[in-house]
């Protein structure tokens, strides 16, 4: 994979994840907090973790881009999230920054919380 084809493909993922976010926008407007559904809190659920997914999948892109393996295991995407955290001796950037990274952690675990769950269960 050449450079320019790593930042195409960042750029479609970045698209998705403006696109998703839009649709959440418009959940979130066309809902009053009193009136939202559990259809609705499971589709800003769901929403919420294919940003976070979209974020990873540039992460994993990345990874690849550099020759560098995938974390495996049951908290992979911890480890992968970790990764990009600070700059590793594998030569990744360190893309997180402390704040960031502290910002994002919560749409980890609602990834998990969605893919592994039941979205009428959130609140």
């Amino acid at each position: 994979m050449t450079p320019s084809e790593l930042k195409e493909q960042i750029a479609i993922e970045l698209e998705s994840i403006e696109d998703t976010l839009r649709e959440l926008e418009l959940l979130r407007r066309e809902s009053s907090q009193e009136s939202r559904s559990k259809r609705d809190i499971a589709a800003a659920g769901l929403f919420l973790a294919n940003f976070y997914g979209g974020i990873e999948n540039i992460f994993k892109r990345i990874c690849r881009f550099h020759g560098v393996a995938l974390p495996s295991g049951d908290n992979w995407h911890a480890v992968l999230f970790e990764t990009f955290c600070n700059t590793s001796e594998e030569g990744l950037p360190g893309l997180l920054s402390e704040t960031l990274a502290r910002d994002l952690a919560p749409f980890r675990r609602l990834r998990h919380v969605v893919h592994h769950g039941y979205g009428i269960q959130l609140r």
